[in-house]
């Protein structure tokens, strides 16, 4: 029975050391340079703990994604916005530098060819007043006329499914093949082939 419990606490603590290192720490500081690179970073959720251990260190791995606007020298990004007091809707941009502060940066990364306009598409979501989503099951938002007044259809993001519509949308590339791959920020981050 003692062996038993030991074997179950043996597994417990080398799961819980496993994810709290990221695999992304070798890839570096870089930063990104040109429209559409995908910056990646490890999931902060402050003031949560699992079994008494920050939240972040556990479920960070999962990871957090944006794409870079060298335009707007910004970032895009899908976010809860109670989470984050200068957002009023879940698509919304912030510096570089705010993106890296939150929890460990993993670096940019980017398609062969991309296009230029992969942060104007995400960002134009944010018109829609779109709303966040914990489910990989996303929603484009959009505008029509209905007599002489325009309706708004808000779209429904998480940040790794807006990435990934964008990217299609844009330059009809697909990141990752959601029904058969399923989307997670890490893997979508891991699938991108080029590092800055």
């Amino acid at each position: 029975m003692k062996l038993i419990q030991l074997q179950k606490s043996c597994a417990v603590f080398a799961l819980v050391a496993l994810l709290m290192f990221s695999p992304f720490e070798a890839f570096g500081q870089n930063n990104p340079s040109q429209n559409g690179d995908v910056v990646g970073r490890q999931n902060g959720i402050d003031g949560y703990t699992i079994f008494n251990i920050p939240a972040g260190r556990i479920a960070g791995w999962i990871g957090h994604v944006g794409i870079y606007s060298k335009d707007m020298n910004k970032v895009i990004e899908a976010t809860d916005p109670s989470k984050e007091p200068d957002a009023t809707y879940a698509v919304h941009a912030l510096t570089l530098e705010k993106f890296k502060s939150f929890a460990r940066y993993w670096g940019a990364k980017h398609w062969n060819n991309t296009s230029a306009n992969i942060p104007s598409v995400a960002f134009n979501q944010s018109k829609y007043r779109p709303t966040y989503t914990y489910s990989i099951f996303w929603k484009e938002g959009y505008r029509y006329k209905r007599w002489w007044k325009y309706r708004y259809v808000p779209g429904r993001w998480r940040c790794d499914t807006i990435v990934n519509w964008a990217y299609d949308k844009a330059a009809n590339i697909t990141i990752l093949d959601i029904p058969t791959e399923g989307i997670v920020p890490y893997r979508l981050y891991d699938k991108l082939p080029r590092s800055r």
